[in-house]
């Protein structure tokens, strides 16, 4: 059975989680053995602030995807539970998760990463070595970020934080990368947001 999203994407588009929630659980109602509405629960849960549910629900919908041989390679949702076990505090674990997706990447068990080859969880984990003072971390992501950079599509962003890290590039030409060139200094790139 085909199951219809519009009303799901419609509620979290629009800010209304609680309602999003709802519709989630209506779904899976309909087909208690997809795991679209359980990932639909829990970006909505995720969205409503509340970690701690959404967190195992991402867990569930992680190891399908990427037990998912129709379709191999999918990273799953380690990046959000990675994050979220950041911010529950589970410091560690999160580091793990993040590093697991980065090998992955490196050694082929990951073939999808953001448009610019993977570069978003080697930033994550570069923010996460910097704000512990974890320099193993910190040069890990580095050291993860060179490989990126040598790749055409790292002119996509994220593709031009990890150059601005690695020194390649300086911050007038991380705003103007991160606003299309509409802005090279940061009062441009504020009107650029407004």
């Amino acid at each position: 059975m085909m199951l219809n999203y519009a009303r799901f994407r419609y509620f979290l588009k629009n800010h209304q989680y609680a309602e999003a929630v709802a519709e989630a659980r209506h779904l899976q109602s309909i087909d208690k053995f997809d795991m679209g509405p359980v990932d639909c629960l829990a970006e909505s849960l995720l969205a409503l602030g509340d970690f701690t549910c959404a967190l195992p629900l991402f867990g569930q919908v992680d190891s399908a995807q990427r037990s998912d041989t129709t379709v191999p390679g999918q990273s799953g949702r380690r990046i959000w539970m990675s994050c979220i076990n950041w911010i529950l505090g589970n410091k560690g674990e999160s580091i793990k998760l993040m590093s697991e997706m980065t090998d992955g990447i490196v050694d082929g068990s990951i073939k999808f990463g953001d448009a610019a080859g993977g570069v978003q969880q080697g930033i994550l984990l570069y923010y996460m070595g910097v704000s512990i003072s974890d320099q193993m971390t910190t040069s890990r992501a580095l050291d993860y970020l060179r490989t990126r950079v040598k790749r055409p599509a790292i002119e996509l962003f994220p593709g031009p934080v990890a150059r601005y890290y690695l020194g390649e590039i300086n911050f007038n030409d991380l705003l103007a990368a991160a606003t299309k060139g509409r802005a090279g200094d940061v009062v441009g790139a504020i009107e650029v947001a407004k």
